[in-house]
Parts: structure tokens; sequence; C-alpha cells
């Protein structure tokens, strides 16, 4: 998967939370993403290894944000929704 493939997952993850969540629910998520995806800038090798090089951070109980790093570059695979079957994910 491709950094297009993680735009996918956001905007999909944006369009269920502004359908279904409170504003403040979808203001305290967005900010919690942006912490995380600060966090993973800073350092990208504190979140634990899932597969091969792949790291996972947790959003929430329902999304994480699946990274790698090669060559000095981080690079977002996925935002994924946990709730989703785990088979759907492809890194």
């Amino acid at each position: 998967m491709d950094k297009k493939k993680a735009d996918q997952d956001a905007d999909i993850m944006l369009l269920y939370i502004q359908e279904h969540w409170s504003f403040r629910q979808q203001q305290k998520l967005i900010d919690t993403v942006n912490t995380i995806l600060f966090r993973i800038l800073e350092s990208p090798t504190t979140f634990p290894l899932v597969k091969g090089n792949v790291r996972k951070a947790f959003i929430s109980k329902a999304y994480s944000i699946y990274s790698i790093v090669r060559y000095e570059r981080i690079t977002i695979l996925r935002i994924f929704d946990q709730r989703q079957d785990s088979n759907k994910l492809r890194l």
C-alpha cells in the first residue's frame, strides 16, 4: 500500500465520524490523530513492530495508524478502522 491508501482511509474515517459522532467527539479524534502523527514524526521507532518493519500506533479503540520508516523517510501506510475484519488490512 502507499500514501494513496492512507489518504482513502482518512477520507472514509472523516466521513464516518461526521455522520455518526458529535462535533466534540470529532474534534477529540482529530486532535488525537494530529498528536499521534506528530509523535510518529518525532520518534517513529517508539511504536511496536507488527509485521516486518511496519509499526502500529493506536489512535483510539476504533482506529490505528500503520507506518514504516525506510531510508529515514516515514510513510503512513494505513489508517485502519479496528472494527473491521483484520483480513482487510493489507500492509
